[in-house]
């Protein structure tokens, strides 16, 4: 389970509220329903937030990042744009090419 993070996460909080339901049908402690019903409420909304936040420390990709056009997520070369930076550059280069175009009569 070592290679499973999140199925560590869902196993501990699980086992908790489990252990704490049956400790009290055993009358191993004594709790009402409604204390109960808070703590198990209580363990399945924080402990996986919990150990979420621990398991994504944990966790490594298996893959490189990609953006949407496939391409590996490096800047390569120092100076090589990001992908907002491409965008902005291309439009700059349509305005350009537009005003050029409209200047020759070339539609």
């Amino acid at each position: 389970m070592n290679n499973e993070p999140v199925v560590n996460a869902a196993v501990v909080s699980g086992t908790v509220s489990a252990l704490l339901v049956m400790l009290v049908a055993l009358n191993i402690i004594s709790l009402d329903e409604t204390q109960v019903g808070a703590i198990v409420g209580f363990v399945a909304l924080v402990a996986p937030v919990l150990i979420a936040l621990y398991t994504r420390s944990q966790v490594t990709p298996v893959t490189r990042p990609r953006d949407i056009d496939g391409a590996i997520l490096t800047r390569g070369e120092p100076g090589t744009p990001a992908l907002l930076e491409m965008d902005a550059l291309q439009t700059e280069a349509n305005a350009i090419n537009d005003e050029i175009y409209d200047e020759v009569g070339v539609k």
